[in-house]
């Protein structure tokens, strides 16, 4: 039993530091900035394949706006995955900020 925790116990470990520090799983990519840039060749091929400015790109945080990730995951045919979690993990710490 005490084995089996502390297994249960290093996998959640794992997933916490190292897959939210390198996000890549089964072959997919889930959508930071640095990844979608990567992936459309800079910052203003990324904007003009979104048909946005290179401002808009160059202003988002290393989470990129939900809306730009559901239509990437779209355009690539989901070789850039949405991964909820981000989203849900900062909605989080949103409204604990704002609730002082």
């Amino acid at each position: 039993h005490f084995w089996f925790c502390m297994l249960i116990s290093f996998v959640l470990l794992y997933k916490i530091l190292f897959i939210a520090k390198y996000p890549m799983m089964d072959g997919n990519k889930f959508m930071l900035k640095k990844t979608v840039i990567n992936y459309f060749g800079g910052t203003v091929a990324t904007a003009k394949v979104l048909n946005v400015s290179k401002s808009t790109v160059s202003l988002w945080e290393e989470v990129i706006p939900w809306k730009y990730a559901l239509l990437i995951e779209k355009l690539t045919q989901k070789k850039l995955m949405l991964d909820v979690n981000l989203y849900q993990n900062k909605t989080i710490r949103t409204l604990k900020n704002n609730s002082i």
